[in-house]
């Protein structure tokens, strides 16, 4: 059997609704149907229901993330691609460089980027991410 939701309270299908009080009404105030303000508000109740669940998720996930990204298990981010020079590029050197020029610039770019120093944290990540890079290919 199926059932209407109004209010937390459980009403059959075949429930005779009352809007007002019998005796204002000029026709008794019963209806045979769900009156549109109910289905109304019954959507209204659901649309809001499925707005906190779709919230809740995506604060689920977000902690999700943040807690294994806190243990270094940021597996979730895609390979960025890079670019042809991409060490390089990062110091503003040519791919010819030498390693010599590349220790400079990059002793250089951390002392302007070290957030102790008021750079920012994402900016002397990079850094390091593109000496590691170089060390790795040399």
């Amino acid at each position: 059997m199926s059932y209407y939701f109004v209010g937390g309270c459980r009403y059959s299908i075949h429930h005779k609704w009352v809007s007002q009080p019998l005796s204002s009404s000029p026709h008794g105030g019963i209806f045979h149907v769900l009156p549109k303000f109910y289905q109304d508000y019954e959507n209204e109740i659901r649309k809001q229901k499925e707005e906190r669940a779709r919230h809740e998720n995506n604060q689920r996930e977000e902690s999700f993330k943040n807690f294994w990204g806190f243990f270094g298990f940021d597996s979730d981010d895609k390979e960025e691609k890079k670019e042809v020079d991409y060490p390089y590029s990062v110091f503003g050197l040519k791919r010819s460089a030498s390693e010599d020029d590349m220790k400079r610039a990059y002793r250089k770019s951390i002392l302007k980027s070290h957030p102790d120093k008021g750079g920012s944290n994402e900016a002397f990540r990079k850094i390091q991410e593109a000496w590691e890079y170089f060390k790795k290919m040399s």
